[in-house]
């Protein structure tokens, strides 16, 4: 990863090619120093490589091959070939009519469908919502030898890239990678029934409410002829978020993506299901023919003569200079948003630990003050850290439920509560108190700019003619993704998240910032709930400061 902040690309080998293949960085979101996704892309090809706690794995793309990365043992690492002449033409069995479904609620569904295209505008979930998936797998699907848990996080890494590219801000977490006795095929090879099966079985029905998590996809080995993977119906629907993935097409083929939006109702495209609306898969080309290169977005079923790329369909975003949907036919992007609150009602999710800091929010030189915490969600006991900053840096100052403090002459006050409870759960809080003898003229000794209101701070003024309403963060508060515009600059621009001790919690960097790449989303999952800071920064002399909340 030093190699790709510092010289924007990483070079490696690849099978079949002449010469080191140079894949530009295009991201690098870190929810840790050790732990990464990476993206770039190279001629004809893309790299996501997954660092989680000292494993290295991924998946490349070139121009219809795909090659995984799997972590081995020391250091080393196996790239396997998938035969995609093979895999391509799997299908997806899902009905593309819920043929069981009672007409009432087949009704039903239909007139969701409606209420979600009454305006053509890009529809967003509010707030932004977070499914739990709980992956399992098969003793079957464990014995072709791959990691079922690299492969559920390759395949949510998936989703997080197709969502970065398509505009989707309904957010994955996976609720648990789990083993699971199922026998395959124990109906004549039949996938159909198979999932059904899945959906009766108590234990999955029980595994799925342990773990709180609105949908369930198994991985399986079967010997399902010419079939890739199914649901027990296109959603929303809480009885039937089931599905099945077949391992070797689950990344390969990004299948357990496509089973995935099933679940939110996403459907194929239009020329293979008619359904109304416009929930469906999208086809393009790009190029000039003869020469024209052939695409199909996840929903997209088999051909072999177009390549499955990592876009739900969405007629305001291209790709290859070519719109990936088309208004009131294909936009998956508007389903998949508008149903993700549905998805995240399905199962009761505790919620998080939380603490709030009551005290005052102004106060003049010498006054003395006294701050409180209010939990919730927690379980006793807690212990406390109260930090404060005078303009000097964070020190400790208190470990009590309650804190009493002065007010520091000329300087505002920041107050920090860091708690954690009996269940060795954590929460933080952050608090600010203005000095009334600050407004209205210059402080004797300046405050620390580093942790302030940065929505009301003019020494914050931006450079190269980007205007200080330019910067916009949204959603704020946000689950899952935040998105933003950097200025455009030809010099190397740094984006970092960082919490209110100064800890550097997530860090990008972009070579350089064009019209095509200066609208960004930033990837929050895995961050705490509490106050961030998002400081953007380049080599022309560019700085920016903005707080968010992550929820």
């Amino acid at each position: 990863m030093a190699e790709a902040v510092k010289n924007d690309r990483i070079e490696f080998d690849m099978p079949g090619r002449l010469g080191r293949v140079h894949s530009k960085t295009q991201r690098i979101d870190y929810s840790s120093k050790s732990n990464f996704q990476y993206n770039g892309t190279f001629n004809g090809g893309q790299v996501m490589l997954i660092s989680e706690n000292g494993r290295t794995f991924g998946q490349i793309r070139d121009k219809g091959a795909v090659y995984d990365i799997q972590y081995l043992e020391n250091g080393y690492a196996a790239l396997v070939e998938y035969n995609m002449k093979k895999l391509n033409q799997l299908s997806c069995a899902t009905p593309d009519t819920n043929e069981n479904t009672p007409e009432s609620k087949v009704n039903d569904q239909n007139q969701q469908y409606k209420g979600a295209m009454s305006s053509q505008s890009f529809a967003r979930a509010s707030p932004n919502a977070s499914i739990k998936v709980l992956v399992l797998y098969t003793p079957a699907a464990a014995g072709t030898g791959l990691n079922m848990n690299d492969l559920a996080n390759t395949a949510r890494a998936q989703w997080v890239s197709a969502s970065v590219n398509s505009q989707v801000v309904s957010s994955l977490v996976l609720a648990g990678v789990q083993p699971f006795s199922f026998i395959e095929n124990s109906d004549g090879n039949n996938i159909s029934q198979d999932v059904k099966d899945l959906r009766d079985n108590t234990q999955a029905q029980q595994l799925r409410d342990d773990f709180e998590a609105d949908i369930v996809l198994l991985f399986t080995s079967g010997n399902y002829p010419g079939v890739a993977g199914v649901v027990s119906e296109i959603g929303p629907d809480e009885d039937d978020a089931y599905g099945i993935v077949q391992v070797a097409a689950a990344t390969s083929n990004i299948t357990w993506v496509h089973e995935t939006a099933h679940l939110f109702g996403a459907r194929h495209q239009f020329a293979v299901d008619d359904t109304p609306g416009d929930a469906h898969g999208h086809f393009w080309n790009s190029g000039i023919w003869p020469f024209l290169d052939k695409y199909r977005s996840i929903m997209g079923t088999p051909d072999n003569n177009r390549e499955r790329v990592l876009h739900f369909s969405n007629p305001s975003v291209t790709h290859q200079n070519k719109a990936t949907g088309v208004v009131g036919i294909s936009f998956n992007v508007k389903t998949i948003n508008n149903n993700g609150h549905i998805l995240e009602d399905f199962r009761f999710t505790q919620p998080n630990f939380s603490v709030t800091i009551y005290g005052p929010s102004t106060a003049n030189n010498g006054d003395g003050l006294s701050f409180s915490a209010a939990t919730t969600n927690g379980q006793s006991p807690y212990t406390y850290q109260w930090r404060v900053n005078t303009g000097t840096g964070y020190y400790t100052v208190g470990s009590a439920p309650n804190l009493s403090f002065t007010m520091p002459t000329d300087q505002d006050l920041e107050v920090v509560l860091n708690m954690s409870d009996g269940s060795s759960q954590t929460a933080s809080d952050y608090h600010f108190v203005r000095n009334s003898f600050l407004d209205g003229g210059p402080c004797t000794v300046c405050p620390d700019s580093t942790l302030m209101d940065f929505n009301n701070r003019s020494d914050l003024a931006t450079e190269n003619n980007f205007e200080e309403n330019e910067l916009i963060v949204f959603p704020n508060p946000t689950s899952y993704l935040l998105s933003y515009q950097l200025p455009l600059s030809e010099r190397a621009t740094l984006v970092r998240v960082v919490d209110f001790e100064g800890n550097i919690i997530v860090e990008s960097t972009f070579s350089s910032i064009d019209p095509s790449n200066s609208k960004q989303t930033l990837n929050t999952s895995n961050l705490k709930s509490g106050i961030y800071l998002l400081k953007i920064s380049n080599l022309s002399g560019f700085e920016k400061t903005i707080k968010f909340i992550k929820n």
